[in-house]
């Protein structure tokens, strides 16, 4: 690099170094005439030869000074150190120019100079160079981990935090950014898991609806524990294993008074049937069909239960015509009697579903269809009573309408079996504390 001196700094350089070529006596000081050659070096820009001549003299007088005598009464501006630093950084040594600079103005006498005024104008160039030189250079890591932060992009941000070297200047604030990077990403992390494990448990729920509605409780009860095992906290999906605890005792309690009707309907004694089966003509359903003198078993049985059905006796007259089925298979009119009952046993079981489900509006509705042609099913009336009491408790206990229906509904109950009592295991403490003791 060419260097160009400046015009006042040549002019006074070339002057000292003039006296010190005119006037110096034979036997100088040493350091005046390293001085004095190094001034002549650095203006002819040789600046290796100005660094060795300094350093001569600074060998021989090591301290700054301005005005500082040589001999007799001749007086210079002596600042070796100003010139040397300079000369080491156009060499490109920037660690000895800082140093020898930094020296120069740690002294403060340049400041002092009575002929030369350039020495500190070369003081605060060169050392503003020097230091900015020799200022520590950024670790390409942390640079590249300070960009991905402030991107948000943690991950590869901890990657570049962790490769700064202990040796880099920047290791200190790696490490504070690295803490913070790692604080972040596990707070990312966590979120991510949390939207995972929601969505997981929204998916076992939605699958558990689904196989609900289409009567699959075996399967929707696994997708409802599911949901529970990962979030304990959702009512909805305990009130879906209740709904299916409550069908399936549903389920049970109808199939258990099928077989029981169907037991005590087996142990009559079978009657016993004419050789010759006279024609019984199927009546028309009305008015009880009465008795004649020529009428068979048979006969009787079919005018029983007839009489039962159309009083509202469907159970009993269910087990006349289970019975009279056994002695003519063939019956048309039995057949017809039987389905008759065996839909609003149907209708019946479907309202206690609809009661188990939640849904009491439907229960009421199918409930009070099937026991409006009947009276004396304790158990259709029971879950009649109950859906009024349901209801009842659910509109907040203000409807008097309702909790007198729920009343009356479960006495009839009591009135068909006076031993008939509500099952705590499968019906609310609060309605059983409203209807138990009717």
């Amino acid at each position: 690099m060419h260097f160009r001196m400046p015009e006042k700094a040549g002019r006074a350089i070339y002057l000292l170094a003039c006296v010190f070529v005119f006037v110096l006596p034979a036997k100088a000081d040493e350091w005046y005439e390293s001085y004095a050659k190094g001034l002549d070096s650095f203006r002819d820009q040789q600046w290796q030869q100005a660094i060795n001549q300094f350093t001569e003299a600074i060998n021989e007088k090591s301290d700054s000074r301005a005005n500082a005598k040589t001999y007799g009464l001749h007086f210079i501006d002596y600042f070796p150190y100003v010139y040397r630093g300079v000369a080491y950084f156009k060499i490109g040594d920037k660690a000895r120019a800082l140093a020898d600079l930094e020296r120069a103005e740690r002294e403060h006498v340049v400041g002092n100079a009575r002929d030369d005024a350039d020495a500190q104008q070369l003081l605060r160039e060169y050392l503003d160079l020097a230091r900015k030189s020799n200022a520590p250079q950024p670790d390409p890591n942390y640079a590249d981990g300070l960009k991905l932060y402030n991107q948000k992009n943690y991950r590869d941000a901890i990657e570049k935090f962790k490769a700064v070297p202990e040796s880099s200047p920047q290791r200190k604030d790696a490490v504070r950014y690295l803490g913070m990077a790692q604080e972040e990403q596990q707070r990312l992390d966590a979120e991510v898991t949390q939207k995972e494990k929601k969505e997981r448990i929204n998916r076992a729920f939605a699958a558990g609806v689904q196989l609900f509605n289409q009567k699959n409780l075996d399967k929707a009860e696994e997708q409802f524990k599911a949901v529970l095992q990962l979030d304990n906290t959702r009512a909805d999906a305990r009130d879906y294993l209740e709904k299916i605890d409550n069908l399936r005792n549903a389920t049970r309690l109808a199939a258990n008074e099928s077989r029981t009707t169907e037991a005590n309907a087996k142990k009559k004694p079978p009657l016993t049937t004419p050789t010759t089966r006279p024609e019984v003509k199927e009546p028309v359903r009305g008015p009880a069909v009465e008795r004649t003198a020529t009428e068979t078993p048979a006969q009787g049985l079919l005018r029983e239960g007839i009489a039962l059905f159309q009083t509202g006796k469907i159970r009993q007259a269910r087990a006349k015509f289970v019975e009279l089925k056994g002695l003519d298979p063939n019956s048309t009119e039995v057949e017809r009697y039987l389905r008759d009952i065996s839909a609003l046993r149907e209708k019946a079981r479907r309202g206690i579903a609809a009661f188990f489900e939640g849904d009491y509006n439907r229960a009421i509705a199918t409930l009070k269809e099937s026991s409006s042609n009947g009276t004396d099913d304790p158990h259709t009336l029971a879950f009649l009573a109950c859906s009024y009491a349901a209801q009842f408790l659910l509109g907040g206990a203000e409807d008097n309408d309702l909790r007198q229906h729920a009343v009356q509904v479960f006495s009839m109950a009591k009135a068909v079996d006076a031993n008939y009592a509500l099952d705590a295991k499968y019906i609310s403490p609060q309605i059983v504390a409203l209807l138990g003791q009717r």
